[in-house]
């Protein structure tokens, strides 16, 4: 029940455990991972949060609805784990919410295709991206507000994003330096010629 249940990722051993108090006595439950590093992409989709591979996990957060999200660091995403409380102790389903296999280091997938690390830097101060083509990199900690938005800032990007949990499949990006950028140098223009000189600017960068 409430006040009786503490979740912790076991950062070392590849694991999300679980402190069950019953009684006078704690005990321990391993809800996620098998305890070897690695990543299984057909988890990505759903799988028995027992049977994934984890790499370095850390940073948990609840939802309203009792779902924890917490951040796979070495895969570089964030997974979403269903939750089951005492005495109904049935192991939870484990997915990602956010992030992908990639091959390049710190690239991101956007509408205009992948960006390199300038890309990163200069695309449009404000844009939505798809949870699924977010590329992360350096992400150590995640929020969630009452409005169940889940918030987190990747320090390789220097970006905040914003990821509904219901509702959309998509998460907003803000970047400082465009926003200043487009402040400064680009306020002259009108809003379609502005999205026009963005674009134009990327896609000279790439």
């Amino acid at each position: 029940g409430v006040g009786r249940e503490v979740y912790f990722a076991d950062f070392g051993n590849q694991r999300i455990r679980k402190l069950v108090f019953r009684g006078t006595n704690w005990f321990i439950y391993t809800v996620a991972g098998t305890g070897d590093i690695g990543n299984n992409p057909l988890c990505d989709a759903g799988c028995g949060a027992l049977t994934a591979k984890l790499s370095n996990p850390r940073a948990l957060a609840f939802a309203s609805n009792k779902d924890l999200y917490f951040v796979d660091s070495g895969n570089k995403k964030i997974r979403k784990l269903t939750t089951s409380s005492y005495p109904d102790e049935t192991p939870g389903n484990l997915s990602t919410f956010i992030g992908r296999s990639y091959e390049t280091f710190g690239r991101t997938a956007t509408p205009l295709g992948d960006v390199g690390v300038l890309g990163n830097l200069f695309l449009p101060g404000h844009w939505d991206i798809r949870n699924e083509n977010l590329v992360l990199d350096m992400v150590y900690q995640i929020a969630i507000d009452h409005n169940d938005n889940l918030w987190f800032t990747d320090s390789f990007s220097n970006r905040m994003y914003m990821a509904p949990l219901v509702n959309k499949t998509v998460a907003s990006s803000s970047s400082w330096l465009v926003n200043m950028y487009a402040d400064n140098y680009m306020g002259r223009f009108d809003k379609a010629r502005e999205a026009g000189a963005r674009q134009q600017m990327l896609k000279a960068l790439l």
